[in-house]
């Protein structure tokens, strides 16, 4: 016999093939395997129902941010504890928009976002005569760009506020 046959044989082994495993052995891989194909199967499972909860979530958040409804500054001051002119002056502070004879404009690389939009208002003057003015209001995504850039400042609304302190 072939001396190399001869120490698989007798060692299980030759001096170029590593050990053979034993059916034991072999037995417990296949275990190892099967269970870690399951653990697998599971973690993947739970990512698919995550990733189908992510998409609900995205296409309700979509649709929130095309909402055509829009805010006027002092319900969103409001959320953050501050009035209308607080609010406006903190944006200006960051760049966000100027005031010019009274109105506030966004600056001009906002303009095109979709943050802001006008509409109308009348309203009466005490001597009778009725007036009409535009406000603007903030539009979801306005309103969402307003929440994160605030929150790169440190400011936070109401509401997270008081579940960050509980």
């Amino acid at each position: 016999i072939d001396e190399k046959v001869e120490e698989l044989l007798t060692t299980g082994r030759t001096s170029i093939t590593k050990r053979i495993p034993t059916a034991k052995e072999l037995a417990l891989m296949v275990v190892k395997a099967e269970e870690e194909k399951e653990r697998l199967m599971l973690e993947n499972e739970e990512q698919k129902r995550k990733i189908v909860k992510l998409e609900e979530d995205s296409r309700y958040l979509n649709q929130i941010l095309n909402s055509k409804n829009a805010e006027i500054v002092s319900v969103i001051a409001q959320d953050y504890g501050m009035n209308a002119p607080e609010f406006n002056k903190l944006l200006n502070g960051f760049g966000i928009q100027y005031k010019r004879s009274g109105t506030w404009f966004l600056y001009s690389k906002y303009l095109k976002e979709g943050y802001v939009t006008s509409s109308p208002f009348t309203f009466p003057h005490s001597d009778g005569r009725i007036e009409t003015k535009n406000t603007t209001k903030w539009t979801r995504k306005g309103m969402r760009f307003l929440y994160y850039k605030l929150k790169e400042h440190g400011i936070l609304p109401l509401i997270e506020r008081n579940t960050q302190n509980e």
